[in-house]
């Protein structure tokens, strides 16, 4: 793609050295797994000369950015053959973006040279309801709010206003400025730009002029002033908006085609296996953040200024989270995986100086490609008027990241990720069938694909999924349900009936009852665990009709609303260390049934798929109440 007064890549590299063998990168454990074992991919071969040259030949980084300064974060510069492979590229710089968090690639001339001009792409793109953001904060430690502003822009528009004063950097020194002439990923859908005012791109160039400017040292000097004057003026961010500005026709690293480990799911998420574009100004900024499920993700910078990525390597991650929860105790607190709102800020000298911990900083140019991994914590910032595409991605490595990764539940649409289906899938076993209705107001007209960016849709279909299950078994005689860790039993009768229901319901009764004085609710024993019944044991003393007291075991049942109550402020971290709760728990065996309730919440039952005692995690799957 041509550009005017584009900046090469090679002349960025005035702060950066060789690599040297002691940079070698190995491949980090997931984060939780303290007893995982792995083969470190750097170890050197005992092959003959012959088998080297049959072996794929190593990509090694060119440089580490600022690595003078002690910079971490590898840049590539492949060959066209090393690029035209994504995955096979992916797959030999791994051992480098796990220990780093994030890495560049700087792709071949030659493909950047074969992409097609965007003038009459840039055409189509509509911005609509861009976020306005705050920032909340002193002396390098800041919340940042994100307000949606109620109208849209084409690309003239959004390019003028990049260029008003509020949202231009602070001028050069010496030679003064150039001036030329987030639920919401979910929701957010493409539609066909209808009309396109072509006056509007009469004599309009969508590239930024003086690329050139934006050396080393002048990023240096706009990361300073971005954190000086952080409570001054409010940029403006278009992101999360889906569309590709890519062309069909570019069939290597087109990041909406790439290949992808989640599109065997058949299902497409926007923004986690279908591209975004982001439209970004002087001080737009992403705050710190893992990716959702924390996958791969991979961002290119179509045309204008550069970004500023700052990255925690993964051996410092445990670090960076105690930091970030002494910064902010209290939304910790409320939430244990509270930075994954997107909202939290702190420069890389509070970190170093009262936090000691390490923050990699790398500039992201034009035309270049920055690939963020997994339980690799970034953020950063826009130095100016500039456009990118991003996308996340999986890979085979992914999936035991992604089997541990956390979930922040303050949302109810956050986006997750059915490891246990991508392996089923890849192992070609069988899942449930699914059926959709739609339910929507009137008939939908047919909109025309397009992979460009254009305001939500005005009315939303109700989708709703349903899972259609086959008979696996015999059903028990007394209840309608297939729990397969219920074991079944013979009667007297040649039927059969569940363990649960044969042990809770006396004789010829097939409902327990809730013990409290006048509840008349009643459930199947194979519904209680779901139902949040709590079920109490013992011996219990009877007496014959000679006389003769003996013991038989009893039941008690109280139902979710007679249950014994947890107070409105619980100590939850007493709760983590009770050792009645954690001895129980590393007893716990697949195929056990249990309960759980989140703070606030309501008592809900699970199915055990897998105990983790050394991470302390419980893996369960959630039995439907009902």
């Amino acid at each position: 793609m041509a550009t005017a007064g584009a900046l090469s890549p090679e002349s960025h590299d005035a702060h950066d050295i060789k690599p040297t063998t002691e940079q070698t990168a190995t491949v980090l454990t997931p984060p939780t797994s303290e007893d995982h074992e792995r083969k470190h991919d750097g170890d050197e071969s005992e092959l003959s000369d012959l088998d080297l040259e049959e072996e794929e030949e190593e990509i090694f980084p060119d440089h580490y950015w600022d690595g003078e300064h002690g910079g971490r974060i590898p840049v590539f510069k492949p060959t066209m053959a090393q690029f035209a492979d994504f995955q096979k590229f992916i797959g030999q710089i791994d051992k480098y973006g796990m220990k780093s968090g994030i890495v560049k690639v700087v792709p071949p001339q030659e493909w950047r040279e074969s992409l097609p001009e965007l003038h009459e792409y840039v055409k189509r793109v509509k911005i609509k309801n861009p976020i306005t953001q705050e920032f909340n904060g002193t002396f390098g430690t800041y919340t940042q709010q994100n307000v949606e502003k109620q109208r849209s822009y084409n690309l003239p528009e959004w390019k003028a206003l990049t260029e008003e004063t509020s949202h231009q950097p602070p001028a050069k020194p010496k030679s003064g400025g150039t001036k030329s002439v987030t639920s919401r990923r979910l929701n957010n859908t493409a539609e066909t730009v209808d009309h396109i005012d072509e006056k509007a791109f009469k004599n309009f160039d969508y590239h930024l002029e003086n690329l050139d400017e934006f050396t080393p040292e002048r990023c240096a000097e706009l990361e300073s002033m971005y954190w000086k004057t952080m409570g001054f003026n409010q940029p403006m961010y278009a992101a999360d908006m889906p569309g590709s500005l890519f062309d069909d026709t570019v069939t290597s690293w087109n990041v909406a085609k790439l290949p992808n480990l989640l599109d065997v799911l058949g299902t497409k998420v926007p923004g986690v296996n279908t591209a975004y574009l982001y439209m970004g100004m002087w001080k737009a900024t992403f705050a710190w953040h893992l990716e959702d499920v924390d996958l791969y993700s991979i961002n290119y910078i179509h045309f204008g200024a550069p970004k500023q990525w700052y990255s925690i390597s993964q051996e410092d991650a445990r670090k960076f989270e105690r930091a970030m929860k002494q910064a902010w105790p209290v939304d910790a607190k409320n939430c244990d995986q509270f930075l994954r709102h997107k909202t939290y800020l702190i420069s890389p000298d509070v970190l170093q100086k009262q936090y000691g911990v390490k923050v990699n900083k790398l500039v992201h140019y034009e035309g270049e490609f920055v690939i963020t991994y997994p339980y690799g914590y970034h953020s950063g910032y826009n130095l100016g008027y500039n456009c990118a595409e991003s996308v996340n991605f999986a890979t085979e490595s992914w999936l035991e990241f992604g089997r541990i990764a956390k979930k922040c539940n303050c949302e109810a649409d956050n986006v997750w990720v059915d490891v246990g289906e991508i392996e089923r899938k890849l192992r070609g076993e069988p899942t449930p069938e699914y059926y959709e209705e739609t339910d929507s107001e009137g008939e939908d007209e047919d909109i025309e694909d397009s992979k460009l960016p254009t305001p939500p849709a005005s009315k939303k279909k109700k989708k709703i999924r349903i899972r259609i299950r086959l008979p696996t078994r015999e059903p028990c005689c007394m209840c309608p349900n297939e729990n397969k860790w219920d074991e079944l039993l013979p009667t007297d009768t040649g039927k059969q009936a569940h363990k649960s229901c044969a042990l809770y319901t006396p004789e010829t009764y097939i409902v327990t009852e809730d013990g409290k004085d006048k509840c008349t609710r009643a459930f199947h024993a194979t519904c209680a665990v779901a139902a949040g019944v709590l079920v109490d044991s013992g011996l219990v003393p009877t007496f014959s009709e000679d006389g003769t007291e003996y013991f038989e075991e009893g039941f008690d049942f109280r139902c979710r609303y007679h249950r014994p109550k947890m107070g409105k402020n619980p100590d939850t971290e007493a709760f983590e260390v009770n050792k009645l709760i954690l001895d129980h728990a590393k007893q716990l065996k697949p195929n056990d049934t249990v309960q759980a309730r989140f703070v606030g919440g309501e008592v809900f039952g699970g199915l055990v798929v897998e105990n983790r005692p050394q991470e302390r995690t419980v893996i369960v799957d959630v039995l439907p109440d009902g």
